[in-house]
């Protein structure tokens, strides 16, 4: 097939090339139409070729035509995105209403760019909205009306295709029919609007994510949770005798990491982070293993979890509870006083977990508020003096660490917003943070210095461009970030946020920081962790709710037994599940964040004509936004004040041209709550007056 594919581009690359249709070409290359079919639809729907009205294949490159996506819709133009191949980078063109054709909002398309600013679109490839979810209307004709405020259009349903849906009913719609008029049938009613959590499984299938598992599945995962036999057993090492014990969130079922400790003669730690081997259970090819990989990883929504693996597995087996035979895989890691690891093994073993502590006990312990018996109290206060030796070693090698507010919604039993709090990181928390980073960096480690494939967890250095415009956006503030050639170290970004530390526009700043980084994402290919300050690092501490750690575990365990490996096929498939899983995680991470805002925006709708400080946390162009302490966040149009005001994006400061008032990042201000948007999830504030 490839061999196919390159004799076809290079064919359409000829310079006297001028245009032929499937048949030609066929005749051409010698090549029988069924076998070149596929691979025309499939360069078709990559955006490297494209048909003509006459049904003539042609290299998009040749009229300069790149492929792109349809990001947002407005009124009277669109956003496209698109790769830029010179600059390596993603690129953001405005497509005017007369030049986006018969696309609609996630399409992808093939576009002409016009400039550095504008395109037009030449043609659809692929739509982005097959399923849709919306709100049915009951009318002479039904519709639905789509949530996504950049499909602002109808899908009319047959009375035949409504599955008897009624006034109010959220429900996903499959689109049939996108020519004259668009037409869809309805594939499922998630339930009424006002109805407990469908506002939250709205926002679920409109990301297309799988809730339910398969019947397969589960049957496949009921097989698979039988009692630990001897079988199990054999050729792992046995640590049901020591004293370990999980430490976790009150309300956490899925107990994936297990820790011990002990002094050593030498007067070095010896620290034993215990991961549930789920990669005993859910084997390679399996119906499971299928499913897992399609997730990538477990979903956290306020008060409700979309699993990667069936509950039977996750909250079942897999899970180390306490007084339960559990098969692990363990990083057993000798660590001396000055926090390196100076000997370490990795191994398939089996634990019983004596306890099962949470974090608020734990940190009431380290408080002295609370007590445990003398032995685990012994290694907890060991534990804790490990702890602060690996900070003060993540800390000299440069690893940020980014103290931005992270909110915790509350929900009610009918699954309303009643509270939005922050949440906190006590010492407990820090402590299993700390022992995971170690465990995650001494496995990849492991394996980076034997050359092998592996799945790593990379975070690339910031970008110059980035840097340039956080520096323009702090120079107000008075502070300024400097680099080299190399760019910038981490070392820096660290004694910039110890410089904030405590200050009024530490928040804005530490906002705009991370911001200004790159995504980290998995990769086959180690480039190390900048975030962290890291040589090597990966994921293997997490095998129940991310792919990548499963992925981890069968490869240790693979390369710890003598034997062949095809290493370009294996390096390719850990390839090509970095990037998928790097997918997963980032639409994941998109649905938490909208049902977040939209809890947030639901908690203010009876807040309208409430007073709050906040502060500046983004200017644009219409308006500015204000964040309050709980980390709501509110837009202050321009529009609804007494002035006219210019914003200067250089400064990022905007002055009205009456007042001469100045609005810039890091203001505290005081505001009244305007309006709200469940739906759209934006909240709207009236500016009162700027405070001292």
């Amino acid at each position: 097939m490839e061999n196919l594919q390159k004799k076809l581009l290079e064919y359409l690359e000829q310079r006297n090339y001028n245009g032929r249709d499937i048949f030609a070409i066929s005749k051409d290359l010698n090549i029988n139409r069924d076998d070149l079919f596929p691979i025309i639809e499939a360069l078709e729907k990559e955006g490297i070729i494209f048909s003509s009205k006459k049904k003539e294949y042609f290299l998009a490159t040749r009229f300069g035509l790149v492929k792109a996506k349809v990001v947002k819709v407005f009124k009277k133009f669109g956003i496209v995105r698109y790769y830029d191949e010179k600059s390596s980078e993603e690129k953001d063109l405005r497509v005017e209403d007369a030049d986006m054709k018969d696309a609609f909002c996630y399409d992808s398309v093939l576009i002409k760019p016009l400039d550095e600013r504008y395109a037009s679109i030449f043609k659809v490839l692929e739509r982005g909205n097959e399923f849709v979810v919306g709100e049915f209307h009951s009318s002479k004709r039904d519709y639905v009306v789509p949530d996504d405020e950049y499909l602002p259009f109808r899908i009319y349903i047959a009375k035949g295709d409504n599955l008897k849906a009624v006034e109010g009913h959220k429900v996903v719609v499959n689109i049939v029919d996108f020519d004259k008029e668009i037409r869809g049938k309805i594939q499922k009613i998630l339930g009424h609007k006002n109805d407990p959590r469908v506002d939250i499984m709205s926002i679920i299938y409109k990301h297309q994510v799988p809730v339910e598992f398969e019947d397969d599945v589960l049957k496949e995962a009921s097989e698979k949770s039988k009692e630990i036999s001897l079988e199990d057993l054999k050729h792992r090492l046995d640590l049901r005798s020591h004293l370990i014990f999980t430490i976790d969130g009150e309300d956490a079922k899925d107990l994936d990491d297990a820790i011990e400790m002990k002094i050593l003669d030498n007067g070095n730690y010896e620290l034993g982070v215990h991961i549930a081997d789920v990669s005993n259970y859910v084997t390679k090819g399996s119906l499971i293993d299928k499913d897992a990989f399609q997730r990538g990883t477990s979903i956290y929504m306020a008060d409700y979890v979309i699993p990667m693996l069936p509950h039977i597995l996750s909250n079942g087996i897999c899970s180390l509870n306490p007084n339960e035979d559990r098969l692990t895989m363990s990083c057993i890691m000798e660590i001396n006083k000055a926090g390196k690891v100076v000997n370490y093994k990795i191994t398939p073993s089996v634990i019983r977990s004596k306890y099962r502590l949470n974090y608020t006990l734990t940190n009431k312990f380290f408080a002295n508020e609370h007590e445990y018996d003398p032995e685990l109290a012994l290694m907890l206060t060991n534990m804790l003096e490990l702890s602060k030796i690996l900070q003060n070693v993540r800390k000299e090698r440069g690893a940020i660490e980014l103290n931005a507010p992270e909110a915790k919604v509350i929900l009610n039993e009918e699954g309303k917003c009643v509270d939005v709090v922050l949440r906190t990181q006590g010492i407990a928390e820090k402590l299993i943070e700390d022992f995971m980073v170690v465990a995650n960096e001494t496995t990849a480690t492991h394996v980076f210095w034997q050359q092998l494939p592996y799945i790593y967890r990379v975070h690339d250095k910031p970008k110059q461009k980035s840097m340039s415009i956080f520096n323009m956006q702090i120079s107000p503030l008075g502070y300024k970030v400097v680099g080299d050639k190399n760019g910038v170290h981490p070392k820096t970004l660290q004694a910039l946020l110890e410089r904030i530390q405590g200050k009024p526009e530490e928040l804005v700043i530490t906002t705009l920081m991370l911001r200004s980084f790159a995504k980290a994402k998995y990769d086959s290919v180690n480039i190390g962790h900048f975030g962290l300050g890291s040589k090597c690092y990966s994921h293997f501490t997490s095998p129940i709710r991310r792919y990548p750690d499963l992925l981890a575990h069968r490869l240790l365990k693979m390369y710890a037994k003598p034997q062949k490996i095809n290493y370009e096929e294996l390096l390719e498939e850990v390839t090509y599940i970095a990037m998928q899983n790097s997918i997963s995680e980032r639409k994941a991470d998109q649905i938490e964040r909208d049902v977040e805002d939209m809890k947030k925006a639901e908690y203010m709708e009876d807040k309208i004509g409430f007073v709050y400080d906040g502060i500046v946390s983004g200017i644009i162009m219409s308006g500015f936004f204000v964040e309050l302490p709980n980390t709501i966040e509110g837009l202050v149009k321009f529009e609804s004040m007494d002035d006219y005001f210019e914003f200067d994006e250089k400064r990022m400061v905007a002055i009205g041209q009456g007042s001469h008032q100045a609005i810039a990042l890091g203001d505290k201000v005081k505001i009244k709550v305007k309006a709200t948007d469940k739906k759209s999830a934006q909240i709207d504030f009236t500016f009162i007056r700027k405070l001292k």
